[in-house]
């Protein structure tokens, strides 16, 4: 068996960018109102903190979630900031937020308010499904503590 090699030639051209194209979200049908009144109220401040967010510095999911464990009572802002700036990392990919005060809700944003929603009822494997779709494995924990701690900050509608 005999192994010939072949030369390497280039092709002379326009480089052409490796750029993946742009994400298609599923139509989501659902609108904040087809939500309990306790989640409902989770939408502002994680909208708002979205908005602050964009063009923060990068963020240590585990420092960020050992401060909210060691505060006393944190808010419901500071709780918000922490989990959306934690998503991009649990997800692999930026979600998609809306700004606040729109009607419409985003694939990310349904998502989010049913584990909100979960973490509410106490539905203990509908949370576990929904993180374990969409979360990685070595981030659920942290981003099950994010949820359950801005559902326990008395964020109402």
């Amino acid at each position: 068996m005999s192994l010939s090699v072949q030369p390497l030639t280039l092709v002379s051209g326009p480089a052409v960018p490796a750029v993946a194209p742009p994400r298609k979200l599923p139509a989501v049908r659902e609108t904040s109102t087809d939500f309990p009144a306790e989640v409902r109220g989770c939408l502002g401040p994680l909208r708002l903190a979205a908005l602050g967010c964009r063009s923060a510095a990068r963020f240590d999911v585990f420092d960020g979630c050992a401060r909210l464990a060691g505060a006393s009572a944190p808010s419901a802002e500071e709780v918000a900031r922490t989990l959306v700036r934690a998503l991009p990392e649990a997800l692999g990919q930026r979600p998609v937020l809306h700004r606040p005060g729109v009607g419409a809700l985003t694939f990310d944003e349904a998502w989010l308010l049913r584990v909100l929603a979960a973490r509410c009822a106490g539905d203990d494997h509908t949370l576990a499904f929904l993180l374990n779709s969409r979360v990685a494995p070595a981030m659920v924990r942290q981003i099950a503590f994010l949820a359950g701690a801005l559902t326990e900050a008395g964020v109402t509608a």
